[in-house]
């Protein structure tokens, strides 16, 4: 999640953030100030002495009197509790004096049941209580290698990361190995497909300007990389599959709309359409981004759950224990590649490792049986994406040294130091294999 805070890049005027830097984000804390208040609103009434047994049998209590009813063999006597209709001591009968005894004691039997079921449900709570503490003082002796399914095509020379995890709470190592297979075959259902022959209107070049904007849009919101990736997706995947032809002057707000529904996904405090009024200068407006919102909900059939390739590099980079600049070295090559809209025909895990796999270059690191078995390629198989995404690093850093260039947010953010210049990095010549 990306809560944190952004410091300004050159004359780009943008703020760059980091995951290597986690501050706690406003709009939560401002939630938690609400929440507080509404507890110093009740706390001033000790909720907790209150004795709810005790008020209902006050309540049963005041309906008895109010009119009380009493059976005598077969005649009924009704004592009204009515001041205008009250009589002196002496006036009243002795029979009825009788009655007003045994509706006493009525009452007082009615207030020992109340209390002594009141006594039974607190016995029961406490039991209860205590039972629950038991089976929490018997959760904290599990050992969790006791119920951790070995892997069981694991070669003996490579580690099991997960099973490395498993003391860490927010970490889900007993089905890390399950969900990230059950997305490597889902990835097979949302690979990309070329559609510019279909939206004339479209470009490569118009498509790399609004990942250029989108990527300058997440670092001055902050949204976390997810939302970046798969807005991507959402975009590409519509323009894809839409039977409509969209226009030059829509591309902008398919794009916002596409952020839109990213943000719903992945991050805690999503964008309104209201907000993306403004951030598209009254462009357009709130009712136009809830219409193409809907259109694309529709179009994609509700499928919204795509794997990515960064969540696949993250596993990767685990695998091998890569610290953090070397992390964000491979990041940087992952998501140049979202400028070439010829990435996107590729699955996501073929992307994550190519990308890795020119970093690494990069770094003078080699390619180990670990990788091969948590990327599921050999090096071979991804010299051709690798090469590619080498050639397109290359341009972007020509294109960065432009004065007037278009282009330049991905740059300008990986140049920064909160990102530990990978930017800047040297990368192997374009004609080397």
């Amino acid at each position: 999640m990306s809560t944190r805070k952004g410091q300004v890049v050159g004359n780009s005027r943008i703020e760059v953030y980091s995951e290597n830097f986690a501050q706690a984000d406003p709009q939560p804390n401002a939630k938690r100030r609400r929440i507080n208040e509404l507890i110093q609103d009740v706390s001033g009434k000790d909720i907790s002495r209150l004795d709810f047994t005790k008020v209902q049998a006050n309540k049963s209590r005041s309906t008895l009197r109010a009119r009380l009813t009493v059976r005598n063999d077969t005649n009924v006597t009704t004592i009204e509790c009515n001041r205008k209709s009250a009589k002196t001591f002496h006036e009243i009968e002795p029979s009825r004096i009788q009655a007003t005894k045994s509706t006493e004691e009525l009452v007082s039997a009615g207030d020992t049941q109340a209390t002594a079921d009141a006594n039974q449900a607190s016995i029961a709570k406490k039991s209860k209580e205590k039972k629950d503490l038991d089976v929490r003082k018997d959760l904290s002796r599990i050992n969790p290698l006791d119920y951790y399914v070995e892997k069981s095509d694991l070669p003996p020379n490579v580690p099991d990361i997960d099973k490395e995890l498993l003391s860490d709470p927010n970490y889900p190592a007993q089905y890390a190995h399950d969900l990230f297979a059950y997305l490597r075959r889902r990835e097979k259902l949302f690979v990309g497909e070329r559609y510019l022959s279909r939206q004339p209107e479209m470009t490569s070049n118009l498509r790399a300007l609004f990942v250029d904007w989108l990527i300058q849009l997440q670092e001055v919101l902050g949204f976390n990389h997810e939302t970046l990736y798969l807005s991507v997706k959402i975009f590409d995947r519509y323009l894809a599959r839409s039977s409509k032809r969209i226009q030059r002057s829509e591309i902008q707000l398919l794009g916002a709309a596409a952020v839109l529904i990213a943000s719903k996904m992945d991050e805690r405090v999503a964008l309104s359409p209201h907000d993306f009024v403004v951030l598209c200068n009254k462009k357009y407006d709130a009712q136009q981004f809830m219409k193409m919102e809907t259109n694309i909900l529709v179009t994609l059939n509700f499928e919204l759950s795509m794997p990515l390739s960064y969540s696949f590099l993250r596993r990767f980079c685990r695998s091998v224990k890569m610290d953090m600049r070397e992390m964000t070295l491979a990041r940087f090559v992952l998501e140049s590649s979202l400028m070439e809209i010829s990435m996107i025909t590729h699955c996501e895990t073929h992307l994550a490792a190519a990308a890795l796999l020119l970093a690494f270059e990069v770094l003078g690191r080699e390619w180990n049986d670990t990788l091969t078995y948590y990327t599921g390629y050999q090096p071979h198989e991804l010299v051709a994406t690798r090469n590619e995404m080498n050639a397109l690093v290359h341009y972007l850093q020509a294109l960065y040294r432009i004065e007037n260039a278009t282009i330049k947010s991905i740059m300008s953010k990986y140049s920064h130091e909160v990102f530990f210049g990978v930017a800047q990095q040297k990368f192997p010549p374009v004609n080397q294999p």
